[in-house]
């Protein structure tokens, strides 16, 4: 592979984040764990490349598309080894509010801005998620920024549909947000007024899709990971050259 691809992180990322998501959902006191994440890891760098060939086509990223397709495959499969879930049964459905939702505390929001960063990686505590955004706005203020507005937008969007406290505290609501914030407002667009509205359009679309995926892979437990991130920006990089305004794109 191209050395400047590898020195940047551009191969390995989605690698990561496969390792990190197999000792999450699959256990990680676990041989069989510790042996699929490696053997993810090195499928989803194949992965990489022939999504990266595909998408080349319309000039779109690859994104994080490798990885949510190795780790859906991983989860939803893993039940049906016995060597390989350890989870139990998987529930057949995901659970629905009893009632009506009932409003967050102040604490679950604030803790959700920060959680909302963290659970890139799968952290619900919102301190790592200071950390992560701390290294970001060290990395690029306008990064930071957009991390910043796409939180907003994704804890607002899933307080305003009812989602449970719970979600909006662990960050689990509102993580897509994030990623789609940035991709299109500083990253594959450049900053500015418009791509910050279309970030906020594109990061609320992302919230309301995530119960959605989520709901498709309830049986192994309804892990949406990144694919609301995915599915919004390309659809959103994909239409950005029809908009003059977004300038650049």
């Amino acid at each position: 592979m191209d050395r400047e691809r590898v020195t940047a992180g551009l191969e390995g990322f989605n690698a990561c984040l496969v390792a990190v998501g197999s000792a999450v959902f699959l256990g990680a006191g676990h041989l069989s764990t510790v042996l699929l994440a490696v053997g993810g890891s090195v499928v989803v760098t194949v992965v990489t490349a022939a999504v990266a060939r595909v998408l080349d086509t319309w000039r779109l990223p690859t994104l994080t598309l490798p990885f949510c397709l190795v780790a859906s495959a991983m989860t939803l499969g893993a039940p049906g080894f016995a060597r390989v879930w350890h989870q139990g049964a998987g529930p057949a459905a995901l659970p629905r509010p009893a009632g009506p939702p009932s409003g967050p505390a102040f604490t679950d929001v604030w803790h959700g801005l920060f959680a909302n960063v963290a659970q890139v990686f799968f952290m619900p505590q919102w301190y790592v998620g200071a950390l992560f955004l701390a290294g970001i706005f060290a990395a690029s203020r306008t990064a930071g920024a957009a991390a910043v507005l796409g939180s907003l937008t994704g804890t607002a969007t899933a307080w305003a549909l009812g989602a449970p406290a719970a979600q909006l505290a662990s960050g689990a609501a509102g993580y897509n947000a994030v990623l789609v914030a940035m991709a299109l407002c500083g990253v594959f667009l450049p900053a500015g007024r418009g791509t910050a509205a279309y970030a906020v359009v594109g990061a609320a679309a992302a919230t309301a899709l995530t119960p959605a995926l989520a709901a498709l892979t309830a049986p192994p437990g309804g892990h949406a990971f990144t694919w609301p991130f995915v599915l919004t920006t390309l659809v959103f990089l994909a239409a950005a050259p029809a908009f003059p305004r977004l300038r650049g794109a």
